[in-house]
């Protein structure tokens, strides 16, 4: 093993001179900023904007029938439904400029309502379950290990509440919200008249696109309160999708007839066109940049070991064509702020020679950002 790592050690010296490669820094400022992004079904594209509205640029094009979104804020991905044909349905992903299209599962018939649990890393949707009837799926961010969480009715949007053990489920049949208690066979019904549905978990709110009291628009009402609609913002009937952005206390929807994208206060205020000229938006959703996310330093190939493979793919990062590493602090052992030669160095000293330990988090999962 000694022999091995006096290889490594020629082999990145050998490197350093022939490349003058050091290393590259870990971003700092220069993270992605807040973007409001949505899918244009006449277009066939998944488009983004600033949340003012402005720098509209296109993310996917050519999609087919897409009715679905969701931003995953820790790895930096978009996620979306489509269908490979008429009785197929895939959800993809791609990064949130809208390079590296991978699909990340596919399964018999449409899939309805997109959302993620961006602590356990997992994906919900809508689809056919076992029984052949209709239900909440779950499935890790790679489309592996599927499981049926719930069985009622048609998904067409899902609000998550995990922490409080709550799913909310649009059902686009009969137009109502239903809570779902984990662990519990009994639904409640929440709303009817709904077509759009989100999740404040922080207040605690549950905002809905549809009809309460005899009026249309954007509502909304206290879970675990009196459950009496607030009307937040009136609107014509023609409208779909539904995302909140809780730092900047705005609430986005696509008025799909008059091809915008509008806004207002959590609260109620006034409506404002955030896009205009679309063709017919119909899904939102907001991302308000990078979320923390959990990482464990030197597992750099994230295989949940710390060994002489990960020293390899730091090596591999800087001199071989690999690239920025999946999480850029698991990649800076030293925590010098850079990943350079010196992070794999002090790896392989660290597991071979005695050397110092590296900085938590090292023996067990701790935050940062992913960029």
């Amino acid at each position: 093993m000694i022999l091995d790592l006096r290889k490594l050690w020629i082999i990145a010296a050998g490197l350093l001179l022939a490349t003058g490669v050091t290393g590259w820094s870990l971003p700092g400022q220069d993270r992605p900023e807040a973007k409001v992004y949505w899918i244009d079904v006449d277009a066939g594209k998944i488009q983004r904007a600033r949340p003012d509205g402005t720098g509209v640029n296109d993310v996917v094009t050519g999609l087919g029938v897409s009715l679905h979104l969701a931003v995953d804020g820790v790895e930096g991905r978009v996620y979306w439904n489509d269908m490979i044909d008429e009785l197929t349905g895939t959800i993809r992903r791609a990064r949130l400029d809208g390079s590296s299209i991978e699909e990340v599962l596919a399964r018999p018939g449409p899939i309805g309502g997109i959302a993620l649990d961006q602590t356990r890393r997992k994906i919900y949707y809508g689809g056919t379950t076992s029984r052949g009837e209709s239900g909440i799926l779950r499935a890790s961010l790679d489309g592996s290990d599927e499981e049926e969480v719930t069985f009622l009715q048609d998904v067409d949007g899902i609000a998550l509440d995990l922490d409080r053990g709550r799913i909310f489920q649009l059902d686009r049949c009969d137009d109502f919200i239903f809570l779902h208690r984990l662990g519990s066979p009994e639904v409640e019904t929440l709303v009817e008249g709904a077509w759009g549905i989100e999740l404040d978990s922080a207040s605690n709110r549950l905002y809905w696109l549809g009809t309460a009291g005899g009026r249309v628009g954007v509502h909304r009402l206290a879970v675990d309160g009196d459950r009496v609609p607030e009307l937040v913002a009136v609107e014509a009937s023609y409208i779909s999708g539904l995302a909140l952005d809780t730092d900047g206390e705005k609430v986005y929807w696509c008025d799909r007839n008059g091809g915008r994208i509008r806004r207002t206060g959590l609260a109620g205020g006034d409506v404002e066109d955030v896009v205009i000229g679309l063709e017919e938006p119909f899904a939102v959703a907001f991302y308000s940049g990078p979320a923390g996310a959990s990482f464990v330093r030197g597992d750099v190939n994230a295989d949940g070991k710390v060994n002489i493979s990960d020293a390899v793919s730091v090596l591999n990062s800087l001199f071989a064509g690999g690239g920025a590493t999946p999480c850029a602090k698991t990649a800076d052992v030293d925590d010098g702020g850079r990943i350079e030669l010196t992070d794999a160095v002090f790896l392989l000293e660290h597991l071979f020679l005695g050397g110092m330990t590296p900085r938590e988090p090292f023996t067990s999962c701790g935050f940062g950002s992913w960029w």
